[in-house]
């Protein structure tokens, strides 16, 4: 009899649990980064050797994206929305790390817009010289039951 490797669904509430109270509770966007790497861990999403804090998205300029896991860029807001619409300068300052990480061929593929509870994808295209970015729906996880859906 095998073991099941994917991690306790409890155990993946909790995690989430304590990246909404950082969510509701107004904490600084480096909690919530943080927070986001511990559901990613926990998760069994990425190993700790695997996430990268703060790294610079086209190597060695000035701007700082929150997080990298493998082949993917996560920013981290407070509040990624404005009067209840996603606020594009935030969508803007992703898709521009994307966009200088694909320049650079830093082998990033896409990026999450979060604020811990509201999380929006964005894609880089096929074609790192087109960037065929398209906005999809923002996904929202406001309960802990939800966290195998957002793992």
């Amino acid at each position: 009899m095998t073991s099941d490797p994917s991690p306790a669904a409890s155990d993946l509430e909790s995690v989430l649990g304590h990246l909404l109270m950082a969510h509701d509770t107004g904490r600084l966007e480096n909690d919530i980064a943080t927070r986001i790497r511990d559901f990613i861990i926990a998760a069994d999403v990425a190993g700790p050797d695997e996430i990268e804090m703060e790294p610079h998205p086209a190597g060695q300029d000035s701007s700082r994206v929150d997080i990298r896991v493998r082949n993917t860029f996560i920013e981290v807001k407070r509040d990624i929305t404005i009067r209840n619409s996603i606020n594009p300068a935030h969508v803007t300052q992703l898709d521009g790390y994307l966009a200088a990480a694909a320049k650079a061929g830093q082998g990033v593929q896409n990026g999450l817009l979060t604020d811990g509870k509201r999380w929006l994808e964005r894609n880089v295209g096929e074609s790192y010289q087109a960037m065929a970015v398209g906005q999809r729906t923002m996904n929202v996880f406001d309960q802990t039951a939800q966290a195998g859906r957002l793992r």
